[in-house]
């Protein structure tokens, strides 16, 4: 027998949700679609099964926006409490109001504009709304990178960064169990200017980028 099917079936405690959440999610969605079927609520277009797949992001987002009927009707029974659904064509139209909104800056608004973070502060947009509900509530006020790093530093920083990936990369594949590694690299892309991936308040290149320069300038 399989031996994670044996381990599951021989767990008196175990249970889909709290064992597999993301499994349970999935079943849940394609269960709700199948009912829907089975009771005439959802058509038989054959487009809607890769429709529904669409779905299975859900517990990875924050803001999910679609158009699309079968999807809109779905969503909202396999959302959490805290996640925001945004109709395609209000997302639309306030992404070209807000264009139309840069578009009439004078240059010296716009450069203003660029020390800032987030979108404009404008209660009728959609946008700030839903960057108003899941950013820290000072994120207008927090300046950007000014001090950038100088060209020697900055080489040496992604010297450093491409023979750790080759590193990474010649060690082994992903076919290995993990409980055959000693240790496991986990590749993420990140903005100079953008969050930190330590979870610190500070931009990527005032925090860990800064740290990791330190460490590779004294590298051959």
């Amino acid at each position: 027998m399989n031996e994670p099917l044996a381990r599951i079936e021989s767990d008196s405690g175990f249970s889909l949700h709290g064992n597999l959440p993301y499994t349970a999610r999935c079943l849940r969605i394609a269960l709700i679609f199948h009912f829907g079927l089975a009771f005439g609520l959802v058509s038989t277009r054959a487009s809607n099964r890769i429709d529904l797949e669409y779905l299975y992001y859900v517990p990875f987002c924050n803001v999910f926006s679609s158009g699309d009927s079968l999807q809109r009707t779905l969503v909202s029974f396999v959302f959490r409490n805290d996640q925001v659904f945004v109709a395609r064509d209000v997302l639309k139209a306030d992404l070209k109001g807000l264009s139309i909104w840069w578009t009439a800056l004078t240059e010296q608004e716009k450069e203003e504009e660029k020390q800032r973070s987030g979108p404009p502060e404008i209660e009728a947009s959609a946008t700030y709304q839903i960057w108003k509900k899941f950013m820290k509530p000072d994120y207008r006020s927090s300046p950007r990178l000014k001090e950038e790093m100088s060209p020697d530093a900055e080489r040496k920083l992604m010297e450093h960064i491409s023979q750790l990936m080759k590193n990474a990369t010649s060690a082994g594949s992903a076919s290995h169990s993990l409980d055959e590694c000693n240790f496991v690299v986990r590749r993420q892309y990140v903005r100079f200017d953008g969050p930190c991936i330590c979870g610190s308040e500070k931009t990527f290149g005032n925090c860990c980028g800064r740290k990791i320069a330190a460490q590779s300038s004294g590298l051959s």
